[in-house]
């Protein structure tokens, strides 16, 4: 007999319940059978106590540790691996998240570390508009970024 695991899912109203699963299999079921809207793709893997927030969407043989906490309408792409629980930050303008397989969400925007850094991160800042202050914030949101995920 497997040991089974607990995990933690929020439902629309912000509210979370506790399930016991032994396998992925497990916890899709209750999604399916339960009306949340979170999305596991197929051989994800779960650690205990992970906290799954409402229609957040983890892709394919992606790895969540033990205790993680996916926020709402979080994407965690396929094949990443959290071994500590992943980072989101509210910007000023907009939510700045750790992708996995080292990338960074900004906005709609899902680039690697050295992206971010060079070019491709001044043109999109340029592009969108940025000011000097809000290029500074992003810079120090993406250091912390790396410095946390390399």
């Amino acid at each position: 007999m497997k040991i089974k695991k607990t995990v933690y899912l929020q439902n629309n109203k912000g509210e979370w319940k506790s399930f016991k699963f032994e396998t992925t299999k497990d916890i899709r079921k209750i999604l399916e059978d339960d009306g949340y809207s979170a999305k596991i793709g197929d051989y994800a893997k779960i650690g205990d106590s992970a906290k799954i927030g409402y229609s957040a969407k983890i892709g394919d043989y992606a790895k969540i540790g033990y205790y993680a906490k996916i926020g709402d309408s979080a994407k965690i792409g396929d094949y990443a691996e959290f071994k500590k629980s992943p980072l989101y930050i509210i910007g000023s303008r907009y939510a700045v998240n750790y992708y996995g397989n080292k990338k960074i969400c900004i906005g709609c925007f899902v680039l690697t570390f050295a992206e971010w850094k060079g070019k491709k991160g001044k043109e999109i800042a340029k592009k969108e508009g940025y000011t000097k202050a809000e290029i500074d914030e992003y810079k120090m949101h993406i250091d912390l970024i790396v410095k946390r995920y390399k």
